[in-house]
């Protein structure tokens, strides 16, 4: 049996992964961000419920991220293509770490608002910087793909929420907050040392008059609204997804077991994604994850059994993962390297600011509804109705989207998106 091409690859994956040495403090600034981020978010309700604050309270506070987001990104993203990325992320780093810390003390409903408001505009710019940077890496050393930074991120969320559950065992969850803004710090220091890519060039061109350039850019304009639309899709199982697996039946550790799966189901698409992407192309990778999507979502209306349910979450990384690092690559090919951050804010905000907001809502609207209102005679259950209709919606995405790609063709390639495999290949 010969095993050398099978070694040859493993070989390339432990490059793509851990080798050379100039990707350390990207990768570095990846992990600690996501881990602080993840830890805060993870412990946060938990530390609201233990002190008494209620269901709508939490909701308004909680609810003060994706709105804030929404509104901030696309500002924070302009700012950063004129003034520099490097410098706009580390000064949201460092606000947002102090912030963490005046959470930890602050109490009562008025105090934590507010605070969580302010904390809203800086952190919600964290994702879409650390994305700009490492595609300004990509391009500048031609080197890795994003998938493979992406892939930290993704690491520490679940290693640093499972850490820090640990490490405050016995101990007030405020104390999270305090992990939460060392792990930031820790990024920002890292961060530091990474190489500053080359944007020289744009910080001279940059001009505020040049955003009429962004808003007549039609590839991106409709891809945002179909971003949109996708996000607006997936808060059945996004954000209601703890709901449906209580309602057919399941435990906390049946949906614990949901979300581990979920974890596992991304990790392989980080590696996979810049092959299938390279092969198929851009257009036809997005349009394998709406499928994936609608038949995901739709399956959820159609399973009663928590245990049969719960494998659903392995196509995770196909319907989430793949499409998330396609779409981050489909932006930068269709925006100018000078306004890489405000593209990529912008598809932040599509995604996780108006698509989410409106999509939480309308979910809330129909679960109501559809406990009153007959909707499919093989589906009872309220949240499943949830997930008949959001698969219709779904499916309704997914042929508008694959009519749109088949009439307007390829997006124009930029020097990031040339996704290569491996070091090899890029050389």
């Amino acid at each position: 049996m010969n095993l050398t091409p099978l070694l040859t690859r493993a070989r390339r994956i432990a490059d793509d992964m851990l080798g050379h040495v100039e990707a350390h403090p990207v990768r570095a600034l990846f992990f600690f961000t996501y881990a602080g981020t993840s830890i805060y978010f993870n412990f946060f309700l938990v530390t609201l419920r233990h002190e008494g604050f209620s269901g709508r309270q939490m909701a308004c506070i909680s609810g003060l991220v994706p709105i804030m987001g929404f509104v901030t990104q696309p500002i924070w993203g302009v700012l950063a293509d004129r003034f520099g990325r490097r410098r706009c992320l580390q000064l949201a780093t460092l606000l947002t770490a102090l912030l963490f810390l005046r959470m930890y003390s602050a109490h009562g409903f008025w105090p934590v608002i507010l605070t969580a408001g302010v904390l809203a505009i800086f952190y919600g710019t964290l994702a879409p910087l650390i994305d700009a940077v490492a595609l300004d890496f990509v391009e500048a050393q031609g080197k890795l793909n994003y998938g493979m930074f992406r892939i930290w991120g993704a690491i520490a969320a679940g290693v640093g929420t499972a850490g820090a559950g640990f490490l405050i065992e016995g101990q007030s969850t405020r104390h999270a907050c305090l992990w939460a803004a060392g792990m930031l710090i820790a990024g920002l220091l890292f961060g530091a040392f990474a190489r500053r890519a080359a944007q020289t060039h744009a910080l001279e061109k940059i001009t505020f008059k040049g955003l009429g350039s962004i808003i007549r850019n039609r590839p991106l304009m409709m891809f945002l609204l179909m971003v949109f639309f996708v996000a607006f899709c997936s808060t059945s199982f996004w954000n209601f997804n703890g709901v449906y697996f209580t309602d057919i039946g399941g435990t906390p550790s049946t949906i614990g077991l949901a979300l581990a799966l979920d974890s596992i189901g991304e990790i392989p698409l980080y590696f996979l994604s810049a092959p299938i992407f390279r092969r198929f192309g851009l257009n036809n990778g997005l349009m394998f994850t709406f499928v994936c999507s609608t038949v995901r979502v739709f399956s959820y209306a159609f399973i009663s059994n928590p245990h049969v349910a719960i494998w659903v979450e392995l196509s995770n990384g196909v319907s989430w993962t793949l499409f998330w690092v396609g779409a981050v690559e489909y932006v930068n090919q269709v925006v100018k390297p000078e306004w890489r951050a405000t593209g990529q804010s912008l598809l932040n905000a599509a995604c996780f600011g108006a698509g989410t907001i409106l999509g939480i809502l309308w979910n809330g609207f129909f679960l109501d509804y559809a406990k009153e209102h007959f909707i499919n005679p093989w589906v009872k259950l309220p949240i499943q109705k949830l997930c008949f209709a959001s698969g219709l919606l779904w499916m309704v995405v997914t042929i508008a989207s694959a009519i749109y790609f088949r009439t307007t063709g390829k997006a124009s390639a930029g020097p990031a998106a040339q996704l290569p495999v491996s070091i090899e290949e890029a050389a």
